[in-house]
């Protein structure tokens, strides 16, 4: 084969990969846990959960901490600025019953969801 041959295959075949790995990311489903269940094993993960807000924390900056309870355990939900504008405001108070679709991290030693667009914080009900 010749030079430029090689290189138009090797473009083809990464751009199909590419296409690939954006479809798989796109239609990867979260895995669905009780909160006693997330540790520093699902650090990265994408995982949904269920609970009732306790506890609503307003940060100036217009951040919105959520602590959720669903029964087994409690976790922090961290709603940075622009994904809690995109939440239906019912979501956000105490009371309210919500599935949240977050990665795990870990921030200041405590395990906490991170939500990345508004519409992965629903309300049930």
């Amino acid at each position: 084969m010749r030079d430029r041959e090689v290189v138009s295959l090797s473009l083809v075949v990464a751009t199909l990969g590419i296409v690939t790995l954006s479809f798989a990311a796109g239609t990867a489903k979260p895995e669905v846990m009780k909160i006693a269940e997330l540790s520093g094993a699902q650090l990265g993960a994408l995982v949904e959960v269920e609970g009732e807000v306790v506890d609503v924390k307003n940060h100036r900056n217009g951040h919105v901490f959520l602590r959720l309870s669903d029964g087994t355990g409690e976790v922090k939900v961290a709603l940075f600025r622009s994904v809690a504008r995109e939440v239906e405001p019912q979501c956000l108070r105490e009371g309210a019953r919500v599935a949240v679709v977050g990665r795990v991290e870990e921030y200041r030693g405590e395990i906490e969801l991170v939500p990345r667009e508004g519409e992965k914080v629903r309300c049930l009900r």
